[in-house]
């Protein structure tokens, strides 16, 4: 498994919903938010289970309403299919708040 070029990131972004950026060709990243922190909190849990479900484990970040999650192939060092698998896996996690 090799990263992705330039034109192949952009080309899988474009399959994402939005929300996503690729963060220095690196990276992938985006918030999603909720109505409270308990609401976050379950959203941590599901896509802990995806992760462990992969074996590909995102950086998240849990705080009152909002969860951050960057995703990366660390042993690459880069971005991968892999990546963009797992973005497109946990959009489907996500329930986002209504008013």
């Amino acid at each position: 498994m090799s990263g992705l070029q330039a034109n192949e990131i952009e080309a899988r972004l474009a399959g994402l919903e939005d929300g996503w950026m690729v963060v220095d060709d690196h990276h992938l990243a985006r918030e999603f938010r909720f109505r409270n922190f308990e609401h976050a909190l379950e959203f941590v849990n599901l896509v802990g289970e995806l992760a462990e479900s992969m074996d590909h484990h995102p950086d998240l970040h849990l705080s009152y309403g909002r969860v951050r999650l960057e995703i990366w192939t660390h042993r690459l060092d880069a971005l991968t299919d892999l990546d963009f698998d797992f973005a497109a896996k946990t959009e489907r996690l996500y329930e986002p708040p209504t008013r």
